[in-house]
């Protein structure tokens, strides 16, 4: 197979290592059998025996990069294949031409097949699960003025946020991870913020209510970075039993659309009978 032979042959000035942008290498490092893993799932490798695949695991690195990272830029030389296995990276063809990887997607075949430049921009996007554990035991400073994190919200905002989460996991969230989890949740709107504020065109943000507030999600840190064409649209489910606008937390949205409820289903009535038979459950 060409790509593999020009990996393995030496045609590649130097390790992969060397070309790869820095990294914070957050968590674990992948062991060599989880790279061949990895590698046996790429269709493009498909061919490739299990002696190949081990020789190209031996000289694969795996990286962490922050968001807005350039991977690959459009006319530039390229001597390394990526797959992404966490995260996401947002593809720039043009101004108006953009795609989205997703873990699973690969990219830089071409030039290694073709030895013609890049022909598109790639961009690491949406922050890895490693990344979010990371702002969940505090961003590095850098990182966090960048994001606008140091602009402070309301103590009001700010325990309404705690007592979401502690509802979102039906009261069983420990105390002492709160804080922790505030943090990671800011973290996900600000890196959201600062995702659109980037961007060229005008954006969509199709996501959940609590990321969506004026007070204190992405279209706070929108502001914090100086934005001040935003608009939250809220889409607020009616209960039965309340009927009047005013009994709904509504102030922290510029619109708020009312939706028929899809089901009056208590999720955590069933988190809680589970819990409980787990509590009773024999040990074995």
């Amino acid at each position: 197979m060409e790509l593999i032979s020009r990996i393995l042959d030496g045609s590649i000035p130097e390790s992969l290592r060397a070309s790869l942008p820095p990294s914070g290498m957050f968590g674990a490092r992948i062991t060599q059998d989880d790279k061949i893993a990895r590698l046996e799932e790429v269709p493009l490798l498909a061919e490739c025996s299990r002696k190949q695949l081990k020789a190209v695991a031996k000289i694969t690195e795996v990286v962490e990069v922050p968001a807005e990272t350039v991977l690959a830029r459009q006319g530039e030389p390229g001597n390394e294949f990526y797959l992404i296995t966490d995260g996401s990276a947002r593809v720039e063809l043009s101004t108006r031409r953009r795609a989205r990887l997703k873990p699973g997607d690969y990219f830089g075949e071409m030039s290694l097949l073709d030895g013609e430049p890049r022909s598109a921009t790639v961009i690491a996007a949406h922050p890895s699960s490693a990344h979010v554990r990371s702002g969940m035991a505090g961003v590095p400073e850098a990182e966090a003025r960048d994001l606008r994190l140091d602009a402070a919200f309301s103590e009001p905002a700010r325990a309404q946020l705690r007592e979401e989460i502690r509802e979102s996991h039906c009261g069983q969230a420990p105390a002492a991870m709160l804080d922790a989890m505030e943090r990671a949740q800011s973290y996900k709107d600000a890196f959201m913020a600062r995702a659109i504020a980037n961007a060229r065109t005008p954006v969509v943000l199709v996501t959940g209510r609590g990321h969506a507030r004026n007070d204190r999600a992405v279209p706070f840190f929108l502001r914090a970075r100086g934005k001040s064409s935003v608009l939250s649209v809220a889409l607020v489910d009616v209960d039965a039993a309340q009927q009047a606008p005013d009994a709904y937390d509504v102030a922290a949205f510029d619109y708020v659309v009312f939706t028929p409820r899809v089901t009056d289903e208590d999720p955590c009535v069933r988190f809680r009978e589970a819990l409980q038979k787990l509590k009773h459950a024999p040990n074995e």
